[in-house]
């Protein structure tokens, strides 16, 4: 069995004149969408063996924000999730290593909700439903596929078990995030 969490990143601001797409910060919503993030993840069993994200900032920012609370997990900045289209992701979750029982992808829209609308073939209604209304900014799709190795993941042959949206985690009483931004595992 394998878990995949699909992690759009939390709000960003507008980009200014001058500043690039890439170069986006957070915004203050943001920030605290990652302190709602982090407490939720720190009541998780399981975690990610391994975090694929894009290096834009507004993703390396949340994830700074929630490593703190994700363990001991391998993070790889991935250049080829920026701007990527489903196809692309499913194939870097496909090249993930075998022994790697639950992932990671911080990324962008549209690429992560339309591959958590693909690869989800069941799951709970109300879950399910949510997603496909609207795939919020700091929302992730939690998926199960029973699968031995990421190679075998396909279109629909996956259970969205959680569908979690920043304003669904008002209630664990945020953490407010300290975590410097991490210096950057070398990638593997």
């Amino acid at each position: 069995m394998k878990s995949l969490h699909l992690l759009r990143h939390a709000k960003a601001g507008k980009a200014d004149a001058g500043t690039a797409d890439f170069e986006r910060e957070l915004a203050e919503r943001g920030r605290a969408a990652c302190g709602l993030l982090a407490a939720w993840y720190a009541e998780q069993e399981m975690l990610p063996d391994i975090v694929l994200c894009s290096p834009a900032q507004r993703t390396r920012e949340t994830l700074a924000l929630i490593a703190a609370s994700l363990g001991e997990a391998r993070i790889r900045y991935e250049e080829r999730v920026y701007e990527a289209e489903a196809d692309a992701l499913l194939t870097l979750i496909r090249a993930l290593p075998r022994e790697a029982r639950c992932a990671l992808l911080v990324g962008h829209n549209p690429g992560i909700e339309t591959l958590a609308r693909r690869l989800a073939g069941s799951g709970a209604t109300g879950a399910i439903a949510r997603m496909r209304t609207k795939y919020p900014t700091g929302a992730i799709a939690v998926l199960s596929a029973p699968v031995r190795g990421w190679t075998a993941l396909r279109p629909g042959g996956a259970r969205l078990d959680a569908f979690i949206r920043p304003a669904d985690l008002e209630g664990l009483g945020p953490r407010r995030p300290s975590a410097p931004a991490p210096r950057g595992r070398a990638p593997r």
